[in-house]
């Protein structure tokens, strides 16, 4: 009878064990998480399924970049004026003067100065002028060029690395769900990271050719050209 009692508590007791780990909710599956940790989609409390795709960051609004006004704050603010610069310069002059054949009269002179020359006319220096003028405007061109395509490369980074997130999010989603085996999304990853790492140059890229056209000015005289290209392209940090 003692036996009988125990094997039918111990029944009801396996019964019951059976029973809580049937009501026991099943563990969330595991989600292989994205490249940015911002863009990762995540089961939700209630849901075994990934959040829906968060919308992209909206760029932030500037004042379009002018290549022609850029070149024109350039041009004002070159490091120093043209046409005909005045030139000073020290000068010592030391010589002696004798008399007459048979006299011993002699003389000795000694001159410091200081002398200013500026030529009134002269088809060379305005040649030069010229050419001077000339490699100045190329070389700004060349900057403001350069600040252009910038301006274009980082732009098709930032497109390029928000359509690669938007199909990670995709990717994370069918491999949660089981359509879709890992790979895709390792692969969705790997594609994230090579956009991350083109944008990231662009924006370096973006940076050297504003401070060589930065460098093209006078610090005293650079001030209105400091201010576009922070209202254009922001904030140097």
């Amino acid at each position: 009878m003692g036996s009988t009692s125990k094997l039918i508590a111990g029944a009801a007791l396996a019964l019951s064990c059976t029973a809580g780990a049937a009501d026991a909710p099943p563990p969330p599956p595991w989600v292989l998480p994205t490249f940015d940790p911002a863009n990762d989609a995540g089961p939700l409390p209630d849901q075994q399924l990934p959040r829906p795709a968060r919308p992209p960051a909206p760029a932030p609004r500037r004042a379009a970049f002018e290549a022609g006004r850029a070149m024109a704050l350039v041009a004002d603010c070159w490091p120093s004026p043209s046409w005909f610069r005045p030139e000073i310069g020290l000068e010592i002059r030391s010589g002696q003067k004798f008399g007459r054949v048979g006299e011993n009269d002699q003389t000795q002179a000694n001159y410091v100065g200081v002398v200013a020359r500026m030529p009134l006319y002269s088809a060379s220096e305005l040649d030069k002028e010229y050419e001077r003028e000339a490699g100045r405007m190329q070389q700004a061109a060349v900057a403001v060029g350069q600040i252009v395509e910038g301006l274009a490369a980082a732009q098709r980074a930032r497109r390029e690395t928000e359509l690669y997130e938007a199909l990670e999010r995709r990717a994370q989603v069918r491999v949660s769900e089981g359509v879709a085996i890992t790979a895709e999304q390792v692969g969705a990853l790997k594609e994230v990271a090579t956009a991350h790492t083109g944008a990231a140059q662009a924006a370096a890229k973006l940076i050297a050719y504003r401070l060589h056209l930065q460098s093209l000015c006078r610090r005293d005289k650079a001030g209105p050209l400091f201010a576009y290209l922070d209202m254009t392209l922001g904030t140097l940090r």
